[in-house]
């Protein structure tokens, strides 16, 4: 006794009307899932939502004051920001750097953080050949 045999004694034997209404019925779920299925996935309605976990603002700023020597071109001790200083009327220069930093909660870490500043100078040297 072959495996054919074996397969042909275990049919269960329909009508013919019965076979094409279950086919029909099988191919009529596949396509009724296959639509279900586009459904849920093209036409599902989607929310964008805009949600700010932490705000947070800073800002910083550099003021700075010359301070004078007593000289005889200059009524005052110091002089306004912007302008063009003598080197040899200068004292010193007097720095303050703000650093404001405001949040809506703690951000759960801590930093540290260091100020670097740089001057820079510009200075005329005359020719002395030149006049």
């Amino acid at each position: 006794m072959g495996i054919i045999s074996k397969i042909n004694r275990m049919r269960i034997q329909v009508k013919r009307k019965l076979r094409y209404f279950i086919i029909i019925a099988i191919f009529a779920s596949a396509l009724a899932s296959g639509y279900m299925l586009y459904n849920a996935h093209e036409l599902a309605e989607t929310e964008e939502i805009e949600y700010t976990k932490f705000q947070f603002k800073h800002d910083a700023n550099i003021d700075y004051t010359v301070h004078l020597l007593d000289n005889p071109f200059f009524d005052d001790e110091t002089a306004e920001p912007g302008l063009a200083y003598m080197v040899t009327l200068t004292d010193f220069i007097e720095v303050n750097f703000v650093h404001r930093y405001a949040a809506s909660g703690n951000a759960g870490f801590s930093a540290e953080y260091s100020i670097n500043s740089f001057l820079t100078a510009y200075q005329t040297i005359r020719d002395p050949d030149t006049r």
